[in-house]
C-alpha cells in the first residue's frame, strides 16, 4: 500500500520507506527500489495524470540534445577529406565517402532520445557491449546510457563523457569509428548538415568536399 505526500514521495504506508533512485544516478534503465527517506532528489517524483500529459515534440531543435527532432541528417568530418559516417550493413560504423545513400542519413528520434539510422529505423547509435567496448555499433533501441548522445560544440558526446573518434585519426576510407576521451583532435571534430541542406553527390572526377 502506497501513498504520495506533500512532500511529492511516494512511501509504504506499513514501513515508511520511500521510492528512490538507486545511487541517485538520473540515467535510462536505472533501477527504482525502495529507501528510508533522506530527502534527496533521488527520492521526489512528479505525479501527471495521462490526460494531463504533454505529448512529446516531434519537431524543432532540442537545446539539450543539439539536434533536430526526425530531421534526417549526415555526421560530416572535419578531417581534410570530410568523409561522413555511415551504418555498414545495419551493424558498424565507419568512416566514408559521401554518397548520399540512407546508410549514411541518421536522425535524432525526440521518443528514445537515441540517433537513429534513417535505413535501419529500429536500430540506434551504441556504444558496444553495452557500454564495455569503444567500439561504435547500430544496434535494437533500448534507451541506455550507451545510447545516450548528444551534440555539442562540433563533438557527438555519450552520457558518460566520451565522445565519437575516429580511430587513429586516419582519414581513410571505410575507417572504424569509435569513442574515445576528449582530446580536441580533428578525428574528434563532426558537423551536422541536414540532408536538405546537404550538397550533391560530388561528379567523377570532383574532390569528395
Amino acid at each position: 500500500m502506497w501513498k504520495f505526500d506533500g512532500q511529492n514521495t511516494f512511501f509504504n504506508i506499513y514501513n515508511d520507506k520511500v521510492l528512490d533512485v538507486q545511487g541517485g544516478r538520473d540515467q535510462e534503465g536505472n533501477n527504482v527500489q525502495v529507501w528510508n527517506r533522506n530527502r534527496s532528489k533521488a527520492q521526489q517524483w512528479k505525479l501527471i495524470y495521462v490526460d494531463k500529459a504533454e505529448k512529446p515534440k516531434n519537431k524543432g531543435f532540442d537545446k539539450d540534445l543539439g539536434l533536430e527532432r526526425n530531421r534526417p541528417f549526415y555526421i560530416v568530418s572535419k578531417l581534410t577529406m570530410e568523409r561522413v559516417v555511415e551504418c555498414w550493413g545495419a551493424n558498424n560504423i565507419i568512416l566514408s565517402d559521401f554518397t548520399g545513400s540512407l546508410g549514411q542519413q541518421f536522425f535524432f528520434d525526440p521518443v528514445s532520445k537515441t540517433i537513429k539510422s534513417q535505413q535501419w529505423k529500429d536500430r540506434s547509435m551504441t556504444i558496444q557491449g553495452a557500454g564495455r567496448s569503444a567500439n561504435l555499433h547500430m544496434t535494437t533501441t533500448n534507451s541506455r546510457w550507451f545510447q545516450m548522445f548528444r551534440y555539442k560544440n562540433n563533438n557527438i558526446v555519450n552520457e558518460k563523457g566520451k565522445v565519437m573518434d575516429v580511430v587513429g585519426g586516419r582519414d581513410t576510407q571505410h575507417n572504424n569509428i569509435q569513442v574515445y576521451q576528449k582530446n580536441n583532435g580533428m578525428g574528434q571534430q563532426f558537423e551536422i548538415v541536414y540532408a536538405d541542406e546537404m550538397p550533391p553527390v560530388p561528379k567523377k572526377g570532383e574532390l569528395n568536399k
